[in-house]
């Protein structure tokens, strides 16, 4: 059954919304979270569940201002998932969203970019 995750952000989490039925990943905000496993572990649960039965298009969102290695180590888990979805000829698209002025932000996603063959569009944002 298809269905839908949403959490608020907080000062160490990223806001995280996952509408299975629309193929709609969104992060944003902060990603430092004390316990990893405890704030990406149900998203991980919820992705294997989608990636079984997925939406023919899957778009992704980030739009983090920072994250911690242990974050980045989640994010890259779940782009290699979706690259999975190529595999078997669905469309997964990354939008990776940096602060203007924010190169390291901007390379994180081209180092994403390097690791999985998915499709990543940039779009620099005024900060907030």
């Amino acid at each position: 059954m298809k269905n839908k995750i949403s959490i608020a952000a907080t000062d160490s989490t990223p806001a995280l919304e996952f509408d299975m039925q629309q193929g709609k990943l969104s992060l944003s905000g902060k990603s430092i979270p004390q316990d990893p496993t405890l704030f990406y572990g149900p998203l991980m649960k919820q992705l294997e569940e989608y990636i079984a039965d997925p939406a023919p298009e899957t778009t992704v969102d980030i739009n983090l201002q920072y994250f911690n290695t242990p974050s980045a180590k989640y994010l890259q888990d779940i782009f290699q998932k979706l690259e999975a979805l190529t595999e078997n000829s669905k469309s997964v698209s990354v939008n990776w969203q940096y602060e203007t002025g924010d190169t390291d932000m901007l390379q994180a996603g081209k180092d994403y970019q390097g690791i999985v063959n998915l499709s990543f569009s940039y779009t620099e944002i005024k900060e907030s």
